[in-house]
C-alpha cells in the first residue's frame, strides 16, 4: 500500500510541509509514498505532469490518495493516469464523489457531522431567504465564539482552520506568479527568498572625483542628524 500526498509548490519533489506529520507516520508503520503536483493537475490539467514522479510498478500496486480535495473531473483523470502505472487507487471516482459531494453523502452521515443545509441556485440569493434556511442554527454571538476557543479542542479546529487558509492564500499567490504577474514574484521573493531591493548610492566631486570628507565633517553631519531626531521627538 502506498499513501499519495501532494508536492510542496515551493519544492516539488518533496510532500507538501502540511502533511508532514502523517508522511512521517506512514514511514513509521511501513507505508511507502508517492507524491503528485497538484498545480500542474488542477490549474494546468496537466494530469502527465501531476503523475511525473510516481514510478511505473510491475505489479498492481494499491494506493490511497491524501491530499488536497478535488473535483471528481479530476480525480477521475487522476485514478486513470496511475491505473496506467499500475498503481490502483483504493477510492473509485464513483465512491470519491459521493464522499465528498455533500449532498450525496449526507443522508448517510447525518447523525455524526453538523446540520446542513443547501440549495441548487445560479443567483444571489435573498437576504431573507438565506437568514429563514439560517434559523435552525441559532445565533452564535461573537462573544460565545471568544469564550470558546479558551477550550484546547475548539481552539485546535480555529487553528487548522487558519493553517488551511494560510496555505490557500499562499497557492493561489503562486498561481498568480506562474500567470506571469510580476509583482507578486517580487514579493513572494522577497518574503520566502530574503531577496531585496539595493540602490547604490555613489557621491562625488565636481569633476568625478572622490569627494574627501574628514573626520570632523562626519562627526558634524552626524551631531547635526542626532539634533534633527531629538528636535522631532520633542514636538
Amino acid at each position: 500500500m502506498k499513501i499519495i500526498f501532494c508536492c510542496d509548490p515551493l519544492n516539488p519533489k518533496k510532500p507538501d510541509p502540511i502533511y508532514d506529520v502523517e508522511v512521517s507516520a506512514a514511514t513509521d508503520n511501513g507505508l511507502g509514498h508517492y507524491i503528485i503536483d497538484f498545480e500542474a493537475l488542477v490549474n494546468e490539467n496537466d494530469v502527465a505532469k501531476a503523475i511525473r514522479r510516481v514510478p511505473r510498478s510491475a505489479t498492481l500496486q494499491l494506493a490511497v490518495y491524501r491530499g488536497w480535495m478535488l473535483k471528481p473531473l479530476f480525480y477521475t483523470a487522476l485514478y486513470e493516469a496511475l491505473k496506467g502505472r499500475n498503481v490502483q487507487l483504493i477510492n473509485m471516482p464513483e465512491a470519491y464523489r459521493h464522499c465528498h459531494y455533500l449532498p450525496e453523502s449526507y443522508e448517510t452521515i447525518q447523525s455524526c457531522t453538523p446540520k446542513t443545509v443547501w440549495i441548487r441556485t445560479t443567483a444571489m440569493m435573498p437576504v431573507g431567504e438565506l437568514m429563514r434556511l439560517l434559523e435552525p442554527f441559532g445565533n452564535a454571538s461573537t462573544r460565545t465564539i471568544e469564550s470558546r476557543r479558551r477550550q484546547p479542542e475548539f481552539a485546535a479546529v480555529m487553528n487548522r482552520g487558519r493553517a488551511k487558509g494560510r496555505i490557500s492564500v499562499r497557492r493561489a499567490q503562486m498561481r498568480l506568479m506562474d500567470a506571469g504577474n510580476a509583482a507578486i514574484a517580487i514579493w513572494l521573493g522577497k518574503q520566502l527568498l530574503g531577496q531585496r531591493d539595493v540602490t547604490p548610492l555613489e557621491l562625488s566631486g565636481p569633476s568625478g572625483e572622490p569627494v574627501q570628507i574628514s573626520l570632523g565633517a562626519l562627526d558634524a553631519i552626524l551631531t547635526g542628524a542626532r539634533e534633527r531626531k531629538k528636535t522631532c521627538s520633542n514636538r
